[in-house]
């Protein structure tokens, strides 16, 4: 990461958390890695104020899926996404994320892009990813 990126983690669990710490200790950006031991519905509306932000460049959305779309809206509504932040959603076929892709692939703001790929680890299932640049 250049010197000037924050990064920052949302984990709603302890170990999560743990094993972030281990990964970027090793990688050795601990300096520039936030990690938030929350639920993204708790933290996303602090985060502006907490971290200095007006808004994301980029945003990697893999956690609980039925809480993509959720919180993909609050951070348009706490104004994190701008013009030229690049969304990636991972596993948006396996379990499935329909109510997300729909709100992205519909929504004139954004242009997406699909890529299919396979569940880590499960060669013989397709899921894959989606990526949403907001115009």
């Amino acid at each position: 990461l250049p010197d000037n990126v924050l990064f920052i983690t949302i984990e709603a669990d302890l170990q999560s958390v743990e094993i972030a710490r281990i990964i970027f200790e090793y990688a050795g950006v601990t300096n520039r890695i936030n990690i938030i031991n929350d639920y993204t519905h708790n933290a996303i509306p602090f985060l502006s104020k907490n971290f200095n932000i007006n808004s994301f460049d980029f945003i990697f959305i893999d956690h609980f899926k039925d809480d993509y779309l959720r919180d993909f809206k609050m951070l348009e509504d706490v104004g994190l996404i701008k013009s030229g932040t690049m969304i990636v959603a991972d596993n948006v076929i396996r379990p499935g994320t329909p109510d997300y892709l729909e709100y992205v692939r519909n929504n004139p703001n954004y242009t997406s892009t699909f890529y299919e790929g396979k569940i880590e680890y499960r060669e013989d299932l397709d899921d894959g990813i989606e990526i949403s640049i907001r115009k």
